[in-house]
C-alpha cells in the first residue's frame, strides 16, 4: 500500500474510535510516528511517547485539509498528504549581534536520511544516531495528535465543538494556512448561520506569527530553529 493509503486508512480509523458518545465527523489535521508493534504490524503514535523501548521511524506522516481556490472562484478545502524524515544536513549560519540582540540566520543541504536506532543487545550504540533519533523524537512529539470536529450523539440538536488533540496548539505552526479549516468548522457546520463571523483576535495574532505559510515550510523552520539551538552539543554536529 501507498503511504496515502496508510494514512488514510489510520485517519478513518481514528475517527470511528472516539471515547464515550462522541462522533468525530470531519478531520481537519491527522499526524502519526509509523510504529511497529511485537508483532511486526505498523500502528499509528499519535500521543507524546514516554521514554520506553520502541520499534519506532524517523518518520512523521500526515493528513491536513487546505484552502484553494479552484478556476470558477469557488474556494474549497482540499485533502492533502505530507511525509516528512529525519535527515543529516551541513549548515552555513550567519551569527550576528547588534546592541546585546542576536540574530541567526543561514542555508542548510540536506544529506543522507537518519534511521531509527535498531540495536540489539550485545550491539555497540551508535551515539549519533541515537541523538539525532531523540531530536526527531522531540519535534514530532509536538506535531502528533489531530484537530477535528466532533458532536454529542446523531442527533441534529446535540452540541457539536472542535476537538483538539495535539501538542502543535502550543508551537508557533497554530497560524498555519493548513489549519484554516479548522477554524472554520464552526461556521462550516451551522453555528453562525446567520451572523458573518470575524477571526479573533487570537486567531489573527497566531496568523501573524506563522505568516500563512504552509506546514511542509514551517516545520522545516522548526527543525532549523531547533538545530541551531543544539549547535553546541557534539553529538549533534
Amino acid at each position: 500500500m501507498t503511504e496515502q493509503v496508510i494514512i488514510d486508512r489510520f485517519r478513518q480509523e481514528d475517527m470511528v474510535t472516539e471515547p464515550g458518545a462522541i462522533i468525530q465527523k470531519d478531520s481537519a489535521y491527522y499526524a502519526f510516528v509509523p510504529t511497529y508493534n511485537s508483532s511486526g504490524d505498523m500502528i499509528p503514535v499519535t500521543k507524546r511517547r514516554q521514554q520506553a523501548p520502541v520499534n519506532a521511524t524517523n518518520l512523521l506522516w500526515m493528513t491536513f485539509l487546505r484552502p484553494a481556490i479552484v478556476y470558477n472562484g469557488t474556494r474549497v478545502k482540499e485533502r492533502h498528504y505530507q511525509t516528512c524524515r529525519l535527515c543529516n544536513a551541513s549548515y552555513d549560519l550567519t551569527v550576528r549581534k547588534d546592541h546585546g540582540f542576536q540574530n541567526i540566520t543561514g542555508s542548510y543541504t540536506v544529506n543522507e536520511t537518519v534511521h531509527f536506532p535498531q540495536d540489539k543487545a550485545d550491539d555497540i550504540s551508535d551515539m549519533a544516531q541515537h541523538a539525532y533519533a531523540a531530536f526527531m523524537w522531540v519535534i514530532v512529539d509536538q506535531l502528533i495528535g489531530k484537530f477535528a470536529w466532533g458532536q454529542e450523539s446523531n442527533k441534529s440538536d446535540s452540541s457539536q465543538f472542535g476537538i483538539i488533540d495535539s501538542q502543535l496548539q502550543r508551537t508557533s505552526l497554530l497560524g498555519t494556512l493548513d489549519l484554516d479549516a479548522f477554524f472554520e468548522f464552526d461556521e462550516e457546520y451551522g453555528l453562525y448561520a446567520t451572523i458573518e463571523p470575524e477571526l479573533s483576535a487570537q486567531r489573527l495574532q497566531d496568523k501573524a506569527l506563522a505568516r500563512n505559510r504552509t506546514l511542509d515550510v514551517l516545520i522545516e523552520e522548526l527543525s532549523f530553529n531547533t538545530t541551531v539551538s543544539l549547535m553546541h552539543n557534539p553529538l549533534l554536529t
